[in-house]
């Protein structure tokens, strides 16, 4: 009894779509039984890369060969370095390059901004470490502004964890106070303000 009204179950349906115009041979094809898999972007945010740093763009951007051999375009979370066409920009983009390119880092992803630039904390092991394998402690990010090579990006500070808050504030007063990197000179403009005024 149950065989037969499985099948009476398949014939009612061929039949339906046939007074639709379909052909149940072509049913599989029909959109929504080939919906593509969700890109893997999403899957990128909240995870931690290992890689290699080959490019640096700038002092906020960078890319990283990961360990599996793909490469990502990486835009560091929470601050946000002068553009190369202002005053230290260059300076910025030299001292991060010297730093980590062709140097293995870790980066951990929080996001993915506009233009597909995974947004991320830059980590690397300490300078004085003699171990075969150091653990990634130093905060890139946080040295770029404590140094006067970026601002602290306050304005997106919502991705960063409520401890960084105090942390790049404090490291941003440090650099304003003893003139560091582009606090050297009085009021620089901040990059936000400068691509502003470029529009």
């Amino acid at each position: 009894m149950r065989t037969t009204q499985r099948y009476s179950l398949i014939g009612a349906l061929a039949l339906i779509l046939s007074i639709v115009g379909i052909n149940a041979n072509n049913l599989f094809s029909l959109p929504f039984f080939n919906l593509k898999p969700a890109s893997d972007s999403a899957s990128q945010v909240d995870k931690t890369l290992h890689g290699k740093v080959i490019k640096v763009a700038d002092g906020d951007t960078i890319t990283l060969k990961d360990n599996h051999g793909t490469t990502h375009r990486i835009r560091l979370l929470g601050v946000d370095a002068p553009e190369l066409q202002q005053a230290h920009g260059q300076a910025a983009k030299k001292w991060l390059s010297e730093l980590i390119l062709d140097n293995s880092i870790q980066v951990q992803v929080v996001d993915q901004d506009r233009y597909e630039r995974l947004i991320g904390k830059l980590k690397t092991t300490p300078s004085t470490c003699q171990k075969t394998e150091c653990e990634y402690s130093v905060d890139l990010n946080l040295q770029l502004v404590q140094l006067g090579h970026a601002w602290w990006y306050s304005n997106y500070k919502k991705n960063q964890p409520k401890t960084d808050h105090t942390l790049y504030e404090q490291a941003q007063t440090f650099a304003q106070n003893n003139k560091l990197g582009l606090w050297e000179k009085p009021n620089p403009v901040p990059p936000w303000q400068w691509r502003k005024n470029k529009q």
